[in-house]
């Protein structure tokens, strides 16, 4: 099988960033087996990364589901209800949360999932231990690059970010990382992604793709570099404490 040259845009994600999801994303269409082959994709990336990240760290990283978004978000929603229903302080409240969730079962996964749409690739659950994934207009456009001759390690690069995710959910002590600013957060995950586990990578470190993330991300990595510098290296497994 001859080998898939790499794609050498300054953006990994091409042409997917410059399209808006919702308007573009009906005018990529793909075959069936591409859609399930997206998400045997990221399966296989999970069960790659995994034990690697877990290897590395020291830290039990348990299992890690791999679903599309919408049927993540109905678990998601499901679990938001209970717990809001057993925290009512009043039979009005209760009451309103048992009406509720029997309406919101109900929404279609489908309508769930194009909600969602504008996650580029996939999102880590912390309710549910899972990774959703989305089909929307990026994980078409990494398919399609692919058919052309390409090969990017886009969806190499999003597992290895939702996983350090899971590494700090899995840290003994540490803070939930609902209660935690976005900084940290992102800037952890986008550390282990291009500097941590990025030798894991088929390509290896690409920072090109840095510039293109959030500004919060890129302040949070810088912040955790300079804790690094300080710190040494131990101070990683320490930060989400």
């Amino acid at each position: 099988m001859t080998a898939i040259p790499p794609y050498t845009g300054n953006n990994p994600n091409g042409l997917a960033r410059t399209l808006a999801p919702f308007r573009y994303n009906p005018f990529v269409p793909l075959k069936r087996k591409d859609k399930e082959s997206v998400l045997r994709k990221y399966k296989e990336a999970v069960d790659k990364y995994l034990p690697l990240i877990e290897k590395r760290t020291g830290i039990d990283m348990g299992k890690v589901r791999v679903e599309w978004i919408g049927k993540i978000i109905r678990q998601e929603l499901k679990i938001i209800l209970e717990e809001s229903s057993r925290k009512a302080e009043t039979m009005p409240q209760k009451f309103f949360w048992n009406f509720l969730s029997p309406i919101i079962y109900k929404i279609p996964s489908e309508l769930l999932r194009c909600y969602m749409e504008e996650e580029a690739f996939a999102k880590y659950s912390t309710r549910t231990d899972s990774l959703g994934v989305s089909f929307g207009i990026d994980n078409k456009m990494q398919l399609l690059r692919e058919k052309c001759g390409y090969y990017s390690q886009s969806i190499d690069e999003t597992v290895m970010h939702e996983l350090t995710h899971r590494l700090w959910d899995r840290i003994p002590g540490r803070t939930p990382l609902r209660d935690v600013p976005e900084l940290f957060v992102e800037g952890f995950a986008l550390y282990g992604e291009h500097d941590w586990f990025s030798d894991f990578l088929p390509l290896g470190r690409n920072l090109s793709g840095i510039k293109y993330y959030p500004k919060a991300s890129i302040q949070g990595r810088k912040i955790i570099e300079r804790l690094i510098q300080t710190h040494g290296k131990g101070i990683l497994l320490e930060i989400p404490r």
